[in-house]
């Protein structure tokens, strides 16, 4: 299982990964974040609540995609926390700088090919059945 989260969600998942049985986590094979500190004015107060995320690295691979102008340093320092690679949502792909070095690891150029999945819009119930996107998967680790 790939877990795709946006915005709140995003620190939500970081904390449900410290929290939880490492039984829980077995099946999850990366997770991609994508802007992690967009909230929008509903989620206001859970954000404020659960801001920091955790700060322990995720027991999984992971990509947090941000746009480079909107709150970075925050965005970084969170994904050097949780081990994940930052990528510039305006170009996120293998070749961009991130706030690794070096190559990026097999799981994360295949958490890369998830971006896609996050900027579709979701179809209505009915007809979503018809219109799930093919995407890649992840070799299990050990």
């Amino acid at each position: 299982m790939v877990i795709l989260a946006r915005g709140v969600a995003c620190l939500a998942i970081a904390w449900w990964a410290q929290l939880s049985p490492r039984s829980y986590l077995r099946s999850v094979r990366g997770a991609v974040f994508d802007s992690p500190l967009a909230v929008d004015m509903s989620q206001v107060a859970v954000a404020a609540a659960i801001r920091s995320g955790p700060a322990y690295r995720l027991p999984f691979p992971s990509i947090v995609v941000n746009d480079a102008s909107f709150r970075i340093g925050e965005v970084l320092h969170l994904a050097d926390k949780w081990g994940s690679r930052f990528v510039e949502k305006a170009g996120a792909s293998a070749g961009q700088p991130s706030n690794r070095n070096g190559r990026f690891t097999d799981a994360e150029e295949g958490l890369l090919a998830y971006l896609d999945v996050l900027d579709r819009t979701v179809p209505a119930p009915q007809s979503h059945a018809a219109q799930v996107p093919e995407v890649p998967v992840l070799a299990p680790q050990d």
